[in-house]
């Protein structure tokens, strides 16, 4: 049952998440839902970069160590002082943290129970707690951050006025944190897209940031499998060691390509087996494993996989990078005769950006943007 509600909930498109968001606001009556949608976006966007940042200043490090060098003190209790409420961990300001671990280990036994271990894979969910509560920590330090700067006037009286902050924006922040400081797995739509194309899925689990685990992990799926793919750690930061470990297992081919959502992707081989490793981004390694991935298996597979495509017009103007293609989800509507093409917008980092998809178009390298009602190709996408 957990498993179902997991895949119930991850199929949600990313309105629905930013109306419960704005549904648990204290303010949300003063706060139109289009402008709270895009105070949704910079606060989780401001979460990610606050995590960058720290990995930034004190390279891969746990969230234990994160409290150490931040001075925050640990608490451990089994259970909250009574207040009659399921709470997993809690901040005290300025510089206290408290994780109840009576309620996540309970937590962590019902989803391996019931099958939602797939969503989670090994990650440690006192430590997924310490992180999201680390972020408030770092918000009360940091009064220049987003959710601290972003305030609506309450009241107006001559040249006196009363603001506040929308306080459901630091728990935003506080869960995006949490997802990049613990690099959380999108396995899970990998594999079922990776089924669909008629594969055989061998899942080596979330492996820890260690170079020398990982290599050893990469070489037993070499041996063991057909094509190989690197989920994450493909970008240019020191930890990311996907292209290190490719080149040592074979021959790296290319490691970056002109295109938007998906350009740190790599390609390799150990043999006469292909090896691809994905940026880290659901979006993102979606797109590639759509482009490169189901082509490359099909080959593999000597199978069709050639992807249907329809015509339609897109229902607004979009801007694009020059030099890079640029790919975009969309729904389709029908109108009259016309099949019209509705762009979803989202970042790459969210994976409700593919939720409710019914395709996806291009903006080629050498076009600057499509105008409203531009004709363009829509490919089709089923169930994943």
């Amino acid at each position: 049952m957990i498993a179902d509600w997991c895949r119930e909930l991850a199929s949600f498109p990313e309105s629905v998440w930013i109306a419960y968001a704005h549904s648990r606001e204290p303010l949300r009556r003063l706060v139109t839902s289009e402008d709270y949608a895009n105070h949704f976006h910079a606060s989780d966007s401001c979460g990610v970069e606050m995590a960058r940042q720290v990995r930034g200043d004190w390279g891969d490090i746990s969230c234990r160590e994160l409290a150490e060098k931040l001075n925050v003190k640990l608490e451990w209790p089994a259970m909250p002082e009574g207040n009659g409420l399921v709470t997993f961990a809690c901040y005290f300001e300025p510089d206290r943290i408290q994780v109840y671990t009576d309620n996540a280990t309970a937590t962590r036994s019902l989803i391996q129970e019931s099958g939602g271990v797939e969503f989670l894979g090994d990650v440690d969910i006192c430590e997924m707690l310490l992180a999201h509560e680390l972020c408030h920590v770092l918000q009360h330090r940091q009064p220049e951050l987003y959710t601290n700067r972003k305030h609506i006037r309450l009241q107006k009286i001559g040249p006196w006025e009363r603001r506040s902050r929308l306080v459901s924006l630091e728990e935003v922040a506080a869960m995006a944190f949490a997802r990049e400081m613990l690099r959380l797995s999108h396995s899970p739509m990998l594999e079922a897209m990776l089924s669909t194309f008629g594969c055989h899925v061998v899942n080596y689990g979330i492996v820890v940031d260690d170079e020398a685990l990982l290599s050893q992990k990469v070489n037993q799926a070499i041996a063991e499998c057909d094509a190989v793919l690197l989920s994450g750690g493909s970008s240019v930061g020191v930890k990311d060691a996907a292209c290190r470990i490719i080149e040592s297992a074979g021959q790296l081919l290319l490691h970056g390509i002109a295109i938007k959502p998906g350009k740190p992707t790599i390609l390799g081989k150990a043999g006469k087996k292909p090896i691809v490793g994905l940026p880290g981004h659901p979006v993102a390694a979606y797109f590639i494993t759509k482009l490169f991935v189901q082509p490359l298996l099909g080959r593999l597979m000597d199978r069709d996989m050639t992807a249907y495509t329809v015509t339609a017009r897109v229902t607004e103007s979009i801007s694009a990078n020059h030099g890079k293609a640029q790919y975009h989800c969309c729904r389709l509507v029908k109108k009259g005769t016309e099949l019209l093409a509705q762009p979803i917008r989202g970042k790459s980092g969210l994976i409700t950006t593919l939720a409710g998809t019914d395709g996806y178009f291009c903006i080629s390298r050498d076009c600057e943007g499509l105008p409203q009602g531009a004709e363009i190709q829509v490919t089709i996408t089923s169930g994943v």
